[in-house]
């Protein structure tokens, strides 16, 4: 379930040609409260808090996938970058997307994990 997901909006990321950038910022916006909601949710113990917080992580980092491969692709294909700027970059944006899969995989498995 998680590489369908990442893989259609890595794909609709790539493709579009809508601008993400507002989108993107709008994104880490979330995230940000998202990840001070999970601090504050460690001391609260809430479950329904946890589950809110997962089911926004899903929306959020399948929403980023699509804004990082679209920055990814412009890197790519911008003339402005040496082969080595181009190399580097490419290096720290496969990191970026591969911990947006780890973070939508821990997402879905709060939702879907069973809890004994």
């Amino acid at each position: 379930m998680t590489a369908g997901a990442f893989a259609g909006m890595a794909i609709l990321g790539y493709t579009t040609k809508t601008d993400l950038t507002k989108f993107g910022s709008l994104l880490y916006m979330v995230f940000i409260g998202m990840f001070i909601a999970g601090i504050v949710n460690i001391f609260m113990k809430s479950d329904s808090m946890g589950f809110i917080i997962a089911c926004l992580g899903v929306f959020v980092f399948t929403g980023l996938t699509a804004y990082s491969m679209q920055q990814l692709k412009g890197v790519a294909e911008s003339p402005d970058y040496s082969e080595e700027q181009r190399n580097k970059l490419a290096l720290i944006g496969g990191l970026q997307l591969y911990i947006l899969f780890i973070n939508l995989f821990l997402s879905l498995l709060r939702i879907f994990g069973s809890r004994n």
